[in-house]
């Protein structure tokens, strides 16, 4: 099994250098569990560009960790079989 390809990206990091300078989260649909609780105690995951990027509802603007969709869906699979 290959490596996960993640990568964290820290809030402090603009939009037009290091890892993220491809990423445009700007316009990005935001999305947490239905059945999360109803204050801001998650995660929230946006799909951009063959990348998932997740980040906590508790500080939207904090670091994110960006993720392949293919490591995703392999992570999510795991979790369900929990």
């Amino acid at each position: 099994m290959a490596e996960p390809s993640w990568s964290v990206v820290p809030s402090s990091v603009p939009s037009s250098g290091g890892y993220a300078r491809n990423m445009n989260l700007s316009n990005a649909t935001w999305r947490k569990a239905t059945h999360s609780h109803p204050q801001d105690d998650c995660i929230e995951l946006a799909s951009v560009s063959g990348t998932v990027a997740i980040r906590d509802t508790k500080d939207r603007d904090g670091d994110m960790v960006l993720v392949s969709r293919a490591d995703f869906r392999r992570f999510s699979g795991v979790v369900k079989a929990l």
